[in-house]
């Protein structure tokens, strides 16, 4: 079964051409991430200290068809503190 937010992802599809990227904040532990991985998601960055104070969290992005470069997806290589995350 799929996650909720694969369905969102569906649903999405028909309005992708107004958006850049699909993004997904989670937690390192907790659901599969290879489920976000398989709907095409890529891990974008790594939160330190995202997840309850102590976790890992990660920012996993979709490029959507108006992101025709895929730039808005290249990952960053180095993990990001709480205070450097924005929405962008």
């Amino acid at each position: 079964m799929l996650p909720k937010v694969a369905v969102f992802t569906m649903m999405l599809s028909h309005v992708q051409h107004m958006f850049v990227y699909a993004n997904v904040y989670k937690c390192k532990k907790g659901s599969p991430t290879f489920s976000f991985l398989h709907l095409g998601y890529v891990i974008y960055r790594r939160a330190l200290c995202y997840c309850s104070g102590e976790e890992v969290g990660l920012d996993m992005r979709k490029a959507l068809s108006r992101d025709v470069e895929k730039k808005s997806i290249i990952p960053l290589k180095r993990p990001v503190a709480p205070d450097e995350l924005e929405c962008d």
